[in-house]
């Protein structure tokens, strides 16, 4: 998996952690939980609300933020980018 983390942080408003709903500091357990909770929430089979389109989009960065913060080296490289930006 190659993700560019530097190019990650500098969009605005996909900050993975409030994706996910949980604070920085957070374990592996509470990033699990929260992935979870948020799949459930916007998967496009189970989506109950009036926007399929933005559930679709919001389902996709659920995907990409637990794929960063799930893996303890691309979650300590995201969160050092993170600092230095700023």
């Amino acid at each position: 998996m190659m993700i560019l983390l530097e190019d990650l942080v500098s969009r605005p408003g996909k900050n993975y952690y409030d994706v996910l709903g949980i604070k920085s500091s957070a374990s592996m357990d509470d990033v699990k939980n929260a992935y979870r909770q948020e799949l459930k929430k916007w998967h496009p089979d189970t989506y109950e609300g009036q926007n399929p389109e933005e559930a679709s989009k919001k389902f996709r960065q659920v995907l990409t933020a637990y794929q960063v913060l799930a893996d303890e080296r691309a979650r300590g490289r995201y969160d050092q980018v993170k600092r230095q930006a700023g």
